[in-house]
């Protein structure tokens, strides 16, 4: 990505052919538009209700919540448009809550309860 600017690419992704062709000859690569606004969500919160202090209990009611805003991500990951979810190029998404004392991921089923937003 040291071969254009971010300017270059959201012009490229929304559909600029002359981006699209400039984005193809700085990659040595055919670039393709998904042809979809690169803005973000206006509206982009990660984690949703009170904020908790750092060393808030790991009750069950706080993993759940987390577990709510890991499944809202990975939803928000396998429902936009220039992710492949079908076809030879489609992805697979993962998600995990890191327990910064032992060092350990807990991973996060998906599709599951994505909890309330407040």
């Amino acid at each position: 990505m040291l071969a254009f600017t971010d300017d270059l690419l959201k012009a490229g992704l929304e559909g600029d052919s002359t981006a699209e062709k400039l984005l193809g000859q700085a990659t040595g690569r055919a670039f393709m538009s998904c042809e979809k606004s690169s803005a973000t969500p206006s509206a982009f919160r990660a984690f949703r209700g009170q904020i908790e202090p750092l060393d808030a209990p790991r009750d069950a009611k706080n993993m759940e919540r987390l577990a709510c805003d890991v499944r809202r991500g990975m939803s928000s990951i396998l429902n936009h448009p220039w992710i492949p979810t079908t076809g030879s190029d489609a992805v697979t998404v993962r998600g995990s809550i890191y327990d910064v004392d032992p060092g350990g991921l807990e991973e996060v089923s998906y599709p599951g309860p994505m909890g309330s937003i407040g």
